[in-house]
């Protein structure tokens, strides 16, 4: 009984060595990618350049599609040279202002073919709200409005005074007549206070 083994045992040493060998891999390939992380942070050595980077336009929240795209919604940041995609914006002011035919997402770099300007957004015909245009219109109407009161106020003012009436009316038999007449030539009525 002593000298003998059961398939049992057996089975639990096999599976004990195998949990045992993938925890000292696991152990080791942790042990590897923090050794590669922690010298890709290093600084560069003596031999080494140091890696250049460029300033590109990145999304710092989301960017709705046709929406236009407003100073706080983008950012520059550094990014590795040459890493940059073709068309990668990298000054600020071509991107604000602009509209996003696209949706961009935050921490997203900002392309060229993502943006457009109002007037070719208004070729694909793309909500736009043009206040601006609307405020120069008001406006243009106010100052021609204004101008064409003072037009008709100086030809009024040219004209003078309307003359003033040379006969009336009878109040009995409603005939134009003098102001002279004190009494009515068509029906002889009576007028008082000629």
């Amino acid at each position: 009984m002593f000298g003998k083994r059961s398939k049992t045992s057996n089975g639990n040493r096999t599976s004990t060595l195998l949990m045992a060998g993938g925890a000292v891999m696991a152990l080791a390939s942790a042990v590897l990618v923090l050794s590669i992380g922690r010298g890709a942070q290093a600084a560069p050595e003596a031999g080494q350049q140091p890696v250049r980077e460029q300033m590109v336009v990145v999304a710092t929240k989301d960017i709705a599609e046709l929406s236009t795209i407003k100073p706080d919604a983008v950012a520059l940041k550094p990014f590795p040279m040459g890493y940059a995609p073709a068309g990668a914006a990298i000054k600020v002011e071509d991107v604000v202002g602009k509209v996003a035919t696209t949706p961009i997402v935050r921490d997203q770099l900002v392309l060229q073919p993502q943006i457009a300007t109002i007037a070719d957004a208004k070729t694909v015909k793309a909500p736009t709200l043009n206040y601006g245009i609307f405020i120069n219109t008001i406006i243009e109407f106010l100052i021609v409005a204004f101008a064409v009161f003072l037009l008709v106020s100086q030809i009024n003012r040219l004209k003078g005074p309307a003359p003033a009436p040379a006969d009336r009316e009878c109040p009995f038999c409603v005939s134009k007549i003098s102001l002279k007449a004190t009494r009515c030539p068509f029906c002889t009525a009576e007028l008082r206070g000629a």
